[in-house]
């Protein structure tokens, strides 16, 4: 069995594409939200209604209120789900993530032959963030989660901080955001607590308005706390109309993703969209489907 669960994860530690660090917990490592994944997954500076997740500062940019739902397939059946809302509580930007992912069917074998049994293994995360506008065109906010994880009989849970920065005073369409993510730390799992994949990413994200054509680009950079590498994110949007949306990106320094794509469309106050990411190594494709309702 102990081979079997070690195949398994480290399977799972290539698919997401880390550097030479070995933090656990690749729920916190995945993207959220089709429309950031296929611009290149850094969403730091970038408004969208999962943009909290990656900066919480982001809430004060956008008081609306919004509802999304998320499902992504990986290879072998692992599947995540992301339920987030976001909205305005006594004044106060206000957002809700929850996230799930499941290993179903992992097979529990002593001897050759037909498995003894099977088991799932279960990560789950709940997170509600707050943001403020500090001073003119500065904000700040932060993300408190939740966090646990099953394994066959154990079980660990424990708690992550994340702080944002963002600003937009530079030059109109041009936003600038700051992140550090995943700050904190989780009970032992049987005899050693996994490494949260603590994190700081940084970018920028400007605006280019043709009549009913809009070029949004971004680009950052992202850096894992115990990892050597500095990741290279870039993507872009093409918008028209506010109905129809193409996009692209790029990530450098992941061992077995490079490029994402991915398109959307706008239809009153819902929106949907797909993402698509390829894997090296045989390891398949990833495919992220969101809905969302917005309230404007």
């Amino acid at each position: 069995m102990k081979k079997i669960i070690l195949i398994l994860f480290v399977a799972w530690g290539i698919i997401e594409g880390q550097s030479s660090q070995s933090t656990g917990l690749s729920i916190l490592k995945n993207g959220s939200g089709s429309r950031i994944i296929g611009m290149g997954e850094l969403g730091v500076a970038q408004t969208d209604i999962y943009d909290f997740v990656y900066n919480p500062s982001l809430l004060s940019l956008d008081n609306s209120t919004s509802f999304s739902f998320a499902h992504n397939t990986r290879f072998n059946d692992i599947g995540t789900r992301n339920f987030l809302a976001r909205l305005e509580l006594w004044g106060i930007p206000l957002g809700l993530n929850f996230a799930s992912t499941t290993i179903d069917n992992i097979e529990i074998r002593t001897k050759p032959g037909e498995p003894e049994a099977t088991f799932n293994a279960n990560y789950f995360y709940g997170g509600i963030s707050f943001s403020a506008k500090l001073y003119d065109s500065f904000y700040a906010g932060t993300t408190v989660k939740f966090i646990y994880e099953s394994l066959y009989t154990d079980d660990a849970s424990g708690v992550a901080y994340d702080f944002g920065l963002s600003y937009d005073g530079f030059a109109e369409n041009l936003l600038i955001g700051l992140s550090i993510r995943n700050l904190g730390k989780m009970n032992n799992l049987r005899y050693e607590a996994s490494e949260l994949p603590s994190e700081i990413r940084t970018g920028a994200s400007y605006k280019f308005i043709f009549d009913k054509v809009c070029l949004l680009m971004t680009a950052g950079v992202q850096k894992y706390f115990s990892g050597d590498n500095l990741h290279l994110h870039g993507g872009f949007e093409i918008n028209y109309s506010g109905a129809l949306f193409l996009r692209a990106g790029y990530m450098s320094g992941y061992y077995s993703k490079k490029i994402t794509a991915g398109f959307g469309v706008k239809w009153n106050n819902i929106g949907l969209d797909y993402a698509y990411q390829p894997y090296d190594y045989s390891l398949g494709d990833s495919h992220t489907f969101s809905i969302s309702y917005s309230f404007r």
